[in-house]
């Protein structure tokens, strides 16, 4: 994992079996989407050397990465959605070093996985209503997104 120390498996395989009971999915759907959530956590690992000395618990934080991508890779997310998942999973890591030893260190697995699922679902919910046109102008530059994405072809 080219010196990545993360036990990713934890977030991302219970992000996906939390996401793989509310819609069943084949096993070659999972596996790959487990692969590519995976990939995700070490390669943001690698883009970030100094992480895990600077006092970060990499399971919350790479960990939730990973399973955002999972997550939305199972969810069929195409590359641009899955970009705003990573996005969204991103601005929810978290994980202290300084909690080894207590039981806060369990947690970061545990929110690791939940923030994965939300990140994902949040993408699936926004292309919802805007299928819907249930989003107005207002609330889409609210969100952020440049104005060639308020058109809802890339979100």
């Amino acid at each position: 994992m080219g010196g990545v120390v993360l036990h990713a498996s934890s977030p991302v395989l219970a992000a996906l079996f939390a996401l793989a009971e509310r819609t069943p999915v084949s096993g070659a759907d999972l596996m790959l989407a487990y692969a590519v959530g995976f990939e995700a956590g070490v390669r943001t690992g690698w883009s970030a050397p100094g992480h895990h000395k600077g006092g970060w618990h990499l399971t919350g934080t790479l960990g939730t990465i990973a399973a955002g991508v999972a997550g939305g890779k199972l969810l069929k997310l195409d590359p641009q959605r899955l970009t705003y998942a990573m996005g969204i999973a991103a601005t929810q890591a978290a994980g202290m070093q300084q909690n080894r030893g207590t039981m806060c260190k369990s947690f970061h697995a545990g929110k690791a996985a939940a923030n994965g699922v939300l990140a994902a679902m949040v993408i699936v919910a926004i292309v919802a209503l805007m299928a819907e046109g249930l989003l107005t102008l207002l609330e889409r530059r609210l969100l952020r997104w440049r104005p060639s994405q308020l058109s809802g072809r890339e979100l």
